[in-house]
């Protein structure tokens, strides 16, 4: 089996409730997620939600199973920082990977990003045996997300959360990091281009991919 261990990382930031990809973002995400591990079967999956924190789900399994449950409770109301912090994000990754004493790829599934993390981010990842992926989540940015009560959701400082998608920062972010950068397609292209790079670290490029195309 050549495929190194997978490690995957979920934004759940509010934005990420946004429904221009119906019926959320972070729904579809899921749903990605479920496809993804059925043709993972036997390797081994790690799971990390974050937004302004990062925290450890689900260490590396070979239980598609188990890891579906934990994916499937996945819900922005779990975290309470706001934020979208990927070098935490990474330093978990790189803990996984160091339990694994091998290398392996992180998959980050997420609708933009921290451009102050940015060269922290390419001096973190630095000589360090972890390959970065983007996956885009979303294609545009929408009005004013609400809660199970349909009121509109509000920040720290009474503001409406918008549902943003940050291009730029996205692109940004797979710079920092020297990543290949795609977005949720509707087929099964996406699927096939983070297998690609899981199992040999290819830096084939996904069509639709953000740079090339809009996200879809």
């Amino acid at each position: 089996d050549d495929r190194a261990p997978l490690i995957v990382a979920v934004d759940l930031s509010p934005s990420m409730d946004a429904a221009d990809l119906p019926p959320s973002r972070l729904e579809a995400a899921k749903r990605k997620l479920r496809d993804l591990l059925k043709r993972r079967a036997g390797a081994k999956t790690g799971l990390i939600a974050y937004a302004g924190s990062a925290h450890l789900v689900l260490p590396c399994t070979e239980d598609p199973g188990l890891l579906d449950t934990f994916i499937q409770a996945l819900s922005t109301d779990l975290m309470s920082a706001p934020g979208k912090n990927v070098l935490g994000v990474i330093d978990e990754a790189l803990k996984l990977l160091g339990a694994e004493k091998s290398p392996g790829t992180l998959l980050l599934l997420t609708d933009g990003a921290d451009a102050s993390q940015f060269d922290a981010i390419g001096k973190r990842l630095a000589g360090t045996q972890l390959q970065v992926l983007v996956l885009a989540v979303g294609s545009q940015s929408t009005g004013p997300l609400r809660n199970a009560q349909g009121m509109p959701r509000l920040d720290t400082l009474g503001r409406p959360v918008l549902g943003g998608f940050d291009v730029q920062g996205l692109k940004g972010l797979a710079k920092a990091a020297s990543a290949p950068l795609g977005s949720l397609s509707l087929n099964d292209d996406d699927l096939d281009w983070v297998e690609l790079h899981a199992q040999r670290g290819d830096h084939a490029q996904l069509p639709g991919a953000l740079g090339r195309h809009e996200a879809v």
